[in-house]
């Protein structure tokens, strides 16, 4: 009776198209009967149930690549469980299959030096024996996911974890020699002359030894946007050797990412047989900023001739894609290939990882297809009149040398008040998926003259530029762009928010424009704090913050006109202070006391109110107008109650919102004086 698992696997291969070979169904196997046998939940050896979705979600880990596939793989499990109702137990049948060294130790007696022609293993052509090191475990990639931090998102990039594991699985597992018997020369020449002659040959297992790699990271400013790549492939591959230079590999190398502990180059290569060991660089070769260095080309040059004598094979990953090589060091770097046979460089896709696992397995690759420069445009008009630094050149640059769907991000970046790659990732992953722009162009924006780095993986976007990208943006975008923040923060940030300022800010941002009035208490406090312990520095930043925020606050005038005085007074200037409050700035408590009184008078509006703009006008003596002026004011409807049977057309009275503060409301004594001159005194009280 056929294995309904093994029928499954033809049917995903054979006729839905899935890219699999017959090795990854023995995985499954394999895993059933080594992993699974114990497990009292599944009994695989007495009845291996393939409704446990332990079992599903394992095949499923392991054939499908692609949301399409899934679907497909979901509705052949589904035909298979009610084609099947009594699954079969032939998987549990088989011979587990044991490790090769396992395997030899026990059909060879170390201690018998005899000779036995029932002791040749040879193995057949295709026949592979299991690896020791087990194929890639749904458990696995949860634990993998849990260890590699939140910040770093396997979904933003290319290549995630799962396709990460399953090309270790392909590198690292298989030996390079099938295990078989082999004379021990020095064995049996010692037993000659122990015995005086020679009457038999001594055999021994021949030596495993496995495929090593060694991985280069390029830690340089322009693989900052990569490095959350960089760091997922650190932790998915544990066990591969990582080691990190700025630009060039020289003659010494870092062993952290942000470390300052280094180790000499040629000690590190010296630890690596050339015959077994291939290396793995991870770098963009100057295509990330779009730069021609030749002393770059010169010393890599150097480099990979002497790593194509120290590796069996040397493969070169640039996280940007093929036609933004040219013009640029990688392009040359590339062709370097045509000179040394065992090196190649790779762009950072799908379809390009593949062809970079089979060149370090040493198999061949087929050849990249010839690229038109033409193809794609390359934006260098540029007006010699024209300003190169001021804010619209640059964003006018920018927007010839990039594609629509970059410029769409690059407007979405504009409104968080600091960036890093990780928050650009997933403002690109909000996008359209229609209008989507490439996963590289968190580079091409990170490393434009549009914006600057404040921090390693911190940026900000040059405040010229941000307003004028932020004009582009309509009501209902900049709410949207709140609300993922927000989500973001609460996502990935969590409760760290409050103890960092930089995302305490960001929060601010977002709730200026989801819940304004919440912002504004929130900072009020702060505010008044900072004023109370005379914290300048965090007055700075604060009154920074409020001028950002002036765009989503224009409602609460009160606040924004008191951050000009607050300003100065962070930056010492009491005699500004004092004009402003109408106070002596020699005394600067009752300068600090009335700011603090002016921080708590500022009173949130409802946001149950409802606003509306109306114009005043200002006229002169002749009822002439000479001025117009737009304001903005609050208000809600206040129901009446019914009086009788008489029913009101309009059963309401409109309540408007007064902000606190002081002002005069009536009339002044000498129009009184007037009033009761003409109309009688009976009009004294009415008027006042």
């Amino acid at each position: 009776m056929t294995s309904p698992l093994l029928d499954l696997f033809y049917q995903l291969r054979d006729e839905e198209g899935f890219l699999l070979s017959i090795e990854q169904y023995y995985r499954v196997e394999n895993y059933l009967i080594q992993k699974l046998a114990n497990d009292s939940d599944i009994a695989i050896q007495e009845n291996p149930n393939l409704e446990n979705p332990k079992i599903k979600l394992l095949c499923q880990a392991l054939w499908v690549k692609s949301p399409k596939e899934k679907e497909k793989f979901d509705q052949a499990w589904t035909e298979m469980l009610q084609l099947q109702p009594e699954i079969n137990t032939e998987i549990a049948k088989k011979t587990p299959i044991r490790h090769p060294e396992e395997s030899i130790s026990k059909i060879i007696n170390p201690m018998d030096d005899r000779e036995s022609p029932s002791l040749e293993i040879t193995p057949s052509g295709d026949t592979q024996i299991a690896p020791e090191t087990s194929f890639p475990q749904i458990a696995t990639a949860i634990e993998k996911r849990k260890k590699i931090t939140s910040l770093d998102n396997p979904d933003y990039y290319p290549i995630g974890i799962a396709k990460l594991q399953e090309s270790w699985q392909q590198l690292r597992p298989l030996p390079l020699e099938s295990p078989r018997q082999t004379w021990d020369l020095k064995a049996t020449v010692m037993a000659t002359a122990k015995r005086g002659f020679f009457d038999q040959i001594i055999y021994q297992k021949k030596q495993l030894y496995r495929r090593e790699i060694i991985i280069f990271i390029d830690c340089s400013d322009s693989m900052i946007p990569f490095a959350g790549f960089g760091r997922i492939m650190k932790q998915t591959w544990a066990n591969v050797p990582h080691f990190y230079f700025d630009n060039l590999i020289r003659d010494e190398v870092l062993q952290q990412e942000n470390g300052w502990e280094s180790q000499s180059l040629t000690k590190v290569l010296s630890n690596y047989s050339p015959e077994v060991t291939s290396c793995l660089i991870l770098s963009d070769a100057g295509a990330a900023r779009k730069r021609y260095v030749e002393e770059r080309l010169s010393a890599t040059e150097t480099l990979i001739r002497r790593f194509s004598r120290r590796f069996s094979r040397v493969a070169w990953l640039n996280p940007l894609p093929y036609h933004r090589w040219y013009g640029t060091t990688a392009w040359d770097i590339a062709d370097l290939a045509e000179d040394i046979p065992n090196f190649s460089m790779f762009e950072l896709t799908t379809e390009d990882w593949e062809n970079l696992i089979t060149w370090l397995k040493e198999e061949a690759i087929p050849p990249r297809h010839l690229f038109n420069p033409n193809q794609f445009h390359q934006g260098d008009n540029w007006d010699e009149d024209e300003d190169f630094f001021s804010a619209k050149s640059r964003l006018r640059l920018f927007e010839e040398e990039n594609e629509l769907n970059t410029r769409e991000l690059a407007k979405r970046a504009a409104f968080p008040l600091s960036l890093s790659p990780n928050l650009l990732y997933y403002l690109r992953q909000h996008q359209d998926k229609n209008n989507q722009a490439p996963w590289y162009a968190i580079a091409d924006i990170l490393l434009s003259s549009l914006v600057r780095k404040i921090d390693r993986e911190l940026y900000e976007m040059s405040p010229d530029v941000r307003k004028l990208l932020l004009e582009k943006l309509t009501p209902e975008e900049l709410k949207s762009l709140a609300y993922q923040l927000q989500t973001y923060i609460q996502e990935q940030i969590g409760d760290y928010c409050s103890k960092s300022v930089y995302w305490q800010n960001q929060q601010w941002l977002a709730l200026a424009y989801l819940k304004p009035s919440q912002a504004v208490n929130e900072i009020k406090q702060v505010l008044a704090e900072a004023i109370k312990n005379n914290n300048r520095v965090r007055l700075v930043r604060l009154t920074a913050l409020l001028e950002n925020l002036s765009a989503a606050l224009a409602d609460y005038e009160p606040l924004l006109l008191l951050n000009e005085p607050i300003a100065a007074y962070s930056r010492g200037d009491l005699n500004h202070v004092g004009n402003v409050l109408q106070l002596s700035p020699e005394d600067e408590g009752t300068l600090q006391k009335r700011l603090i009184d002016k921080v708590a008078a500022i009173v949130p509006y409802d946001e149950n109110l409802f606003l509306f703009t109306a114009e005043t006008v200002l006229v002169n003596k002749t009822g002439q107008v000479i001025k117009r002026k737009p304001v903005k004011a609050y208000f809600y409807d206040e129901n009446l109650p019914e009086v009788g049977n008489r029913k009101e057309s309009q059963n309401y009275i409109r309540m408007m919102y007064i902000p606190q503060g002081e002002f005069w409301m009536g009339t002044e004594d000498e129009e009184i004086e007037r009033l009761v001159k003409k109309f009688g005194s009976s009009l004294l009280g009415m008027v006042r």
